[in-house]
C-alpha cells in the first residue's frame, strides 16, 4: 500500500504523486527508508481513504535517512517519522524549509525514543517562517537561533486534571480564582 517505496537518494522536482485508493486506509504515497531525499516545488498528496502524504522511516539495517521540503513543495496529509529499532543508527532528520504543509507531523513510539536517545542524530525541524506547521502533542518548537526550530519534548511541571503545564505559574494562571487542585508533576 505504497506508491513508491525509496531506498536511496531521490530528489522530487516539479512531480505530483497522488495515491488515491479507497480499501487502503493505511497508504504512503511516499515512503523513504534510507539516503537524501529532497522534495523541491512538488506535490505529495496523501490518500483520502487514510494513511500518510510520505514517512521519514529509518529502517531496518540502513544507516540513515534525511528528508528536506523545499521551493513551492505542497505537502497534502500527515507525515510519519519512524525508526526501526528505536535506533537512529546514522541519524534521520525532516526538515521543512519552504512550502505549505497541509496536515500533522505524526511521531511514532520508535522515533520519539530515537530522538531521546541520540538528538544530535534523529532531528526534525523547520523553517521560522513557517508558522503553520503544528508541533505534535507533548512536542514544541525550539529556536536554534539561525532561523530555524528544532522539535523537542515538553517538560511538564504542573498539571490541573489532565491539562499540563511546561511552569507552575501556567497551571497557577489557568486556575485562577477557580478551586482546581494543581498536581506538581517534578
Amino acid at each position: 500500500k505504497i506508491l513508491v517505496q525509496n531506498y536511496s537518494d531521490l530528489t522530487l522536482e516539479g512531480m505530483t504523486l497522488t495515491l488515491n485508493k479507497a480499501g487502503y486506509t493505511s497508504a504512503y504515497t511516499l515512503s523513504n527508508n534510507n539516503g537524501t531525499v529532497v522534495i523541491d516545488g512538488s506535490t505529495i498528496n496523501a490518500n483520502p481513504a487514510g494513511g500518510f502524504a510520505f514517512d521519514v522511516c529509518r529502517y531496518h539495517s540502513y544507516p540513515s535517512v534525511n528528508v528536506t521540503v523545499k521551493g513551492e513543495s505542497q505537502i497534502n496529509g500527515d507525515v510519519e517519522v519512524y525508526a526501526s529499532g528505536s535506533d537512529a543508527k546514522d541519524g534521520f532528520g525532516l526538515m521543512f524549509e519552504a512550502g505549505t504543509f497541509n496536515g500533522e507531523i505524526v511521531l511514532d513510539a520508535t522515533a520519539k525514543t530515537a530522538m531521546a536517545n541520540t538528538p544530535e542524530k534523529a532531528k526534525v525541524s523547520k523553517n521560522n517562517n513557517l508558522t503553520d506547521i503544528a508541533a505534535p502533542a507533548d512536542y514544541k518548537w525550539v529556536d536554534n537561533g539561525d532561523g530555524t526550530s528544532t522539535l523537542a519534548p515538553c517538560e511538564y511541571i504542573a498539571a490541573i486534571g489532565s491539562t499540563k503545564y511546561e511552569t507552575l505559574q501556567d497551571a497557577v494562571d489557568a486556575a485562577g480564582s477557580s478551586a482546581a487542585t494543581i498536581t506538581l508533576l517534578t
